[in-house]
C-alpha cells in the first residue's frame, strides 16, 4: 500500500503553482433524499446530487499573479488538486470551482501572514493523472 507525504502535495490554476500554499483541502459530499412510506419503522434514502466544497491557506503574497491574486471572491477558477505532486503519471483532481470566501489573517505578533480561500465546485470533477 502506498502513502504520501502531504508536503509533496501541489495546488494550480491552470500551469502555475499557487504560492506559498501550506494546507489545502477537499470534500466530496452527496444530498440524501428521505424515500421513506409512511408504514416503515426505519428511514430510509435515496442519493441525491453530488458536489464538492474546499479550501486553500496560504503564505500571503502579493506578487503571485497568477495563483492567489487570480481567487478573488466570486470568480471562477480551474484548479488542479495534486496530493502527490505535480511529476509526470501523478493522480489529479481538477475541478472548476467558484471562490465563495477569502480571508486575511494577520497575526499581532512576528507570524506569518496568512490568506485563506473557501471555494465551491461548480459541475463534476475529472480524475484522471498528469501526462
Amino acid at each position: 500500500m502506498a502513502t504520501f507525504s502531504g508536503r509533496g502535495g501541489r495546488i494550480k490554476i491552470g500551469a502555475a503553482r499557487i504560492a506559498e500554499v501550506g494546507n489545502w483541502s477537499s470534500d466530496g459530499e452527496v444530498d440524501l433524499v428521505e424515500d421513506t412510506e409512511q408504514i416503515d419503522e426505519w428511514r430510509t434514502f435515496k442519493t441525491g446530487r453530488k458536489g464538492m466544497t474546499g479550501s486553500i491557506e496560504a503564505m500571503f503574497d502579493n506578487t503571485d499573479t497568477l495563483g492567489q491574486n487570480v481567487m478573488t471572491l466570486g470568480a471562477t477558477v480551474v484548479l488542479d488538486l495534486l496530493p502527490e505532486g505535480d511529476a509526470s503519471a501523478a493522480e489529479r483532481t481538477q475541478v472548476t470551482a467558484i471562490i465563495t470566501k477569502v480571508g486575511l489573517e494577520v497575526p499581532d505578533n512576528s507570524d506569518i501572514i496568512m490568506r485563506k480561500y473557501d471555494w465551491t465546485a461548480t459541475g463534476a470533477p475529472v480524475e484522471d493523472t498528469l501526462p
